[in-house]
């Protein structure tokens, strides 16, 4: 995320604390609390969409799992799971 799209964050989420009520130290703390809260969400997103890892494949192979070979550690974990469920 670029520096300019997080500060178009930070004025949307200031203004609708504002419109709920909340006073100026609040609108502080929960912006703060909100924002690393989206950075957690995408940074998690974009691990996501990695490849899977050598332990991941390896382990896929071994449980006899077929998976492409691009195949992401999103997907991975859902093979691998689905597998372990059965």
């Amino acid at each position: 995320m670029k520096p300019i799209e997080y500060v178009e964050v930070l004025k949307e989420v200031k203004s609708l604390l504002k419109d709920f009520g909340f006073g100026k130290n609040e609108i502080k703390a929960y912006t703060v609390t909100i924002l690393k809260e989206i950075g957690k969400d995408r940074r998690a997103e974009s691990f996501r969409q990695e490849l899977a890892t050598e332990k991941q494949r390896k382990f896929m192979e071994d449980l006899g799992i077929e998976f492409p070979g691009g195949v992401t550690k999103e997907e991975a974990s859902r093979l691998i799971w689905e597998k372990l469920k059965e």
